[in-house]
């Protein structure tokens, strides 16, 4: 039995087998790579398992990958030059090295159905000191680390038995062919991925040559390049957008105050308003009652993150939009202020830099952009502040018949960590209460979520409150949804998935009492628009449509505008195969959906 000191011994070149150390480590990293890709095409490729040949190249390609960064990696060469301490640095060095990329491809196909690639890659750069805080420390980081590190664990015992099993006996001569043809094996992919990186940009071609030819690092660097060849594409087309030019074919049919609430990560499952059997939105329950709020069943988000659907709902752009940008197209403020409304967008969020321009670039369309920590911060001396999305309610604007006002809220909503997003008063379920779920740590941390959802639907009830005696229409909706252990292929996952549960959404429209029970033209109006927005309210439709819905239910014509394109319009093409982010979205899927949304749709249809 060799001792761990053997593991470091210098090789002799000429003799026949490779010291146990570099034997290990072959087989470590192969498996460290094979795994991943395998895991990729397992949970991301729908149509694989129907092709025998689509299996076989899978595994072999996994294989080579693995392989040729194995072979990469067997390096006597650099052994032969380093002896003692260094050697030892240099060997546990790559083994670190390997160890990392297997552990972090594997946490983020585990924990959101993905590789590392641009929209990762823009979204760490994105992340803020508070959001790595509260994700690194949430009650369920060690669930969403635990397989990675575990599978990685299970992949290094069993390097040391077949390093043991099956020593690697090859002549000098051939080890030395074997590294070159790695090399030559790594310069092929790389021209290869090159040559499809600059002219395949189809989404088809994307995860092909991503996962099946090139290792998670390689990954890394052209996600890296793609991101700023993008960001800075983005400054230069930016400044050739277009001036928008705007018509209201009625200016009586626009109301005095436009309220657009944006939420964050809510399931539209986990709402009592859509069924959920615990009391979540009892407010919101009350108001829907009333006949002033309608209630969409079938809304979609048109992404996965905060970061690209927010842009897709706020603008004409769609994720249909073929050879265009979102940022060189209208977006809802830009049109809003040319149609007359003073335009605010007021954020619980944390201020945007330079990293969140696909959020700052919305935001700054209108007249005042304010954020709520630094509105906090000022207000209280400078001192730190905690803060919670009802701190917004002070800030609320309110126009009248003689000023106009549009305003877009940001909310922090269910954003992780849950715990944090309610206030102690409204800590009002427990794990005992969950339904649906067996595992105690599970139901713990869907009673955050449970608790989230009752102060979310009280933060909008206020605002609701604040805008009833006013001609006012109020839009709600999320930015997207998350996962929360009801996903049939991940169900120990929480947090952003890219699967159909982390695109279902909340939406609805309240219009106050006094704005349908104007006396005048305008009630009449008010009243012809909640009838609209009744008869399109079980319609499919993905969100990415929004800005093109609200400007066509207001009357307000530009040219991106298209009535196929508006949810309320009789001209809106329920036929079409609506596209989101890697796939279509072909009708109402409720494979994995709650029971009682279930029940809830189907009573709802009847």
């Amino acid at each position: 039995m060799h001792g761990i000191s053997t593991w470091f011994t210098r090789i002799v070149p000429g003799k026949d087998e490779v010291r146990p150390m570099g034997t290990w480590l072959f087989y470590f990293t192969i498996l460290a790579f094979f795994i991943p890709t395998v895991w990729a095409y397992i949970d991301g490729w729908d149509g694989m398992t129907n092709s025998y040949a689509a299996w076989i190249w899978l595994v072999v390609a996994a294989w080579l990958l693995g392989l040729s960064v194995a072979l990469g990696l067997l390096h006597e060469w650099l052994a032969s030059c380093c002896c003692g301490l260094v050697g030892r640095f240099v060997h546990m060095g790559i083994v670190l090295w390997v160890a990392f990329w297997g552990a972090f491809s594997l946490y983020l196909r585990y924990n959101f159905g993905c590789g590392i690639g641009e929209s990762v890659i823009a979204n760490i750069y994105a992340t803020n000191e508070r959001e790595a805080r509260e994700l690194i420390f949430n009650t369920n980081m060690f669930s969403m680390v635990s397989v990675p590190l575990y599978v990685l664990l299970a992949s290094a015992v069993l390097s040391y038995i077949l390093s043991r099993v099956l020593p690697l006996r090859l002549p000098f001569r051939l080890l030395r062919f074997l590294r070159f043809a790695a090399l030559l094996l790594f310069v092929f992919l790389g021209c290869f991925h090159s040559y499809t990186f600059m002219f395949k940009l189809d989404e088809a071609q994307g995860p092909l040559v991503r996962y099946w030819m090139m290792s998670e690092p390689e990954c890394l660097i052209w996600g890296h390049f793609r991101y700023k060849w993008n960001m800075q594409r983005f400054y230069e087309l930016r400044s050739q957008k277009r001036e928008v030019e705007v018509a209201v074919t009625d200016v009586e049919r626009l109301p005095d105050n436009l309220v657009i609430i944006v939420g964050e990560s809510t399931r539209r499952e986990y709402l009592s308003l859509y069924g959920y059997p615990l009391e979540t939105t009892p407010m919101l329950d009350s108001i829907a009652q009333t006949g002033s709020m309608v209630v969409f069943a079938n809304a979609v988000a048109p992404r996965f993150s905060t970061r690209e659907s927010v842009p897709e709902s706020l603008t004409t752009h769609s994720v249909d939009s073929v050879g265009q940008d979102w940022f060189v197209m209208p977006s809802l403020p830009d049109i809003l202020r040319e149609a007359g409304y003073e335009t605010f967008w007021l954020s619980a969020q944390h201020p945007f830099g330079k990293e969140s321009w696909p959020i700052s670039t919305v935001a700054l369309g209108c007249d005042s952009v304010a954020f709520l920590e630094p509105l906090l911060l000022r207000k209280r001396g400078g001192l730190r502040v905690i803060y919670h999305d009802g701190d917004l309610l002070s800030y609320l604007q309110v126009g009248d018949s003689t000023r106009r006002v549009a305003l877009f809220l940001h909310l922090e909503g269910h954003h992780t960590d849950y715990q944090k997003r309610y206030t102690d008063e409204f800590a009002i379920f427990s794990s005992e209460d969950i339904p649906y779920q067996e595992e105690e740590a599970k139901r713990h941390v869907l009673a955050h979520y449970a608790n989230a959802s009752r102060y979310n639907d009280w933060v909008v009830s206020e605002v609701v409150k604040r805008y009833r005696n006013t001609d006012a229409m109020v839009f709600y909706f999320s930015d997207h949804a998350q996962a929360l252990y009801d996903d049939v292929t991940n169900p120990n996952v929480m947090g952003h998935l890219k699967s159909y549960v982390g695109l279902r959404i909340p939406f609805m429209v309240w219009m106050s009492d006094y704005a349908l029970q104007l006396p005048d033209y305008r009630g009449d109006l008010r009243r012809q628009t909640m009838q609209i927005m009744r008869r399109a309210q079980d319609r499919l439709f993905v969100n990415d449509i929004f800005t093109q819905s609200v400007c066509g239910l207001l009357g307000i014509e530009e040219a991106s505008i298209s009535a196929k394109e508006n949810l309320f319009s009789p001209e809106y093409d329920t036929l079409k195969v609506r596209r989101i982010y890697g796939g279509s979205y072909f009708g109402a899927d409720t494979v994995d959906a709650l029971p009682s949304f279930k029940t809830w749709l189907e009573a709802r249809m009847q």
